[in-house]
């Protein structure tokens, strides 16, 4: 079970209903808002840039601060 500060106790599908699928003008800030396929899209164009320029590039992210990282859909 997932926990949030503004919804202790949440469920992940709890969570789902209320954010997912929102105008960002709906949901309450501050809010870290993150479009999945736009970030696998711009990960996959950094690599391809790499390779083109044939540099050494270790891609990484903090997830260790991350609660939970839900699959793609």
């Amino acid at each position: 079970m997932m926990t949030s500060a503004f919804y202790p106790g949440a469920s992940v599908d709890a969570l789902k209903r209320r954010y997912v699928g929102k105008r960002l003008q709906d949901i309450d800030g501050p809010a870290a808002v993150i479009d999945f396929a736009r970030a696998v899209r711009n990960c996959d164009a950094m690599l391809v840039t790499v390779e083109r320029l044939g540099v050494l590039f270790r891609a990484h992210i903090k997830t260790h601060k991350v609660i939970l990282l839900l699959p793609a859909d």
